[in-house]
């Protein structure tokens, strides 16, 4: 009569599953009795009442999917009503901006969220860095040198002292073009890009572009105070070493001077011997050298 797991509800205090040979188990009661019963009919009959069957809420496994799908469903539709698409920056990825250009796109979009994340909160300058995105081609013949270092943001993104875009365009040739060929392809791309980001950069400029140049101010010298540091201790280190060099060397040329001197004088000083023949007798006459009449001593 009923499909196998069927639930029979009666109001919300009976509750009866069937069992696979048509069995009723009751699993709620308000005496809370686990009870078998042979027929559906021989359940209803020990509900207060008795009831019809008529009155029962029947629950099959089949029905249970199809109004869990449409709870789903309804749940899904409020959700997707009550929250509408919400607009986004189009940052390329890393692995999608491998080509220049996009690279130079994604290195704009963080320069901005690391200086002035403010800017990523306006819906007009979203739409403009999207546009700006879209139009940019990408070209296998073009590579844009993204900058780094302590002015990679003033580089990447002001376009104040730059005629075309603020970095590094390089043309490709991949089809044996010349020379001049190749600076008119350069000059039409480069006219494309400055075209494609003017829009966008209009809307940022009054704001990120006096924040990236007193960073980049701050950050070369920063790099220069300490690149100079460093050179100072080097040839501070060397001086000293060689004061200890010269000043080492200056008491071996002292030492030599005082040696000298003290030889020069003890050579002046130097008196000549007088040989036991040369003194004169006590009789004769005083001595030439010390005037003695006696034995002379000299």
């Amino acid at each position: 009569m009923y499909p196998t797991r069927s639930v029979l509800r009666f109001q919300t205090s009976h509750t009866a599953v069937v069992l696979k040979d048509n069995r009723i188990y009751q699993v709620k009661s308000p005496s809370n009795e686990k009870v078998f019963f042979d027929t559906v009919e021989q359940w209803v009959q020990s509900l207060p009442g008795p009831p019809s069957t008529d009155v029962l809420v029947v629950t099959t496994a089949e029905s249970e999917k199809i109004q869990k799908q449409q709870k789903q469903k309804q749940t899904q539709k409020q959700k997707t009503e009550k929250e509408p698409t919400k607009k986004r920056f189009h940052v390329p990825t890393k692995i999608v901006s491998h080509h220049g250009v996009l690279k130079w796109a994604r290195h704009i979009y963080y320069g901005i969220k690391q200086l002035a994340p403010a800017l990523l909160a306006d819906e007009a300058i979203m739409d403009a860095y999207n546009t700006f995105i879209n139009a940019l081609n990408i070209d296998p013949s073009v590579y844009l040198s993204v900058p780094r270092g302590a002015h990679k943001y003033l580089r990447g993104i002001s376009m104040e002292d730059h005629d075309t875009i603020p970095i590094q365009c390089t043309i490709l040739n991949l089809t044996q073009k010349t020379p001049s060929e190749l600076q008119v392809k350069k000059r039409s791309i480069l006219a494309e890009y400055r075209a494609a980001y003017l829009p966008f950069y209009e809307l940022i400029k009054r704001t990120i572009v006096p924040i990236i140049e007193k960073q980049s101010v701050e950050l070369h010298t920063a790099a220069t105070v300490a690149w100079n540091t460093k050179l100072l201790m080097k040839v501070i280190q060397k001086q000293n070493r060689l004061r200890n060099a010269f000043e080492c060397s200056m008491k071996q040329h002292d030492s030599h001077i005082e040696y000298y001197k003290n030889s020069i004088e003890t050579q002046k000083n130097k008196k000549p011997r007088i040989f036991d023949w040369e003194v004169p007798a006590a009789s004769q006459d005083p001595c030439p050298v010390c005037a003695s009449a006696s034995i002379c001593t000299c």
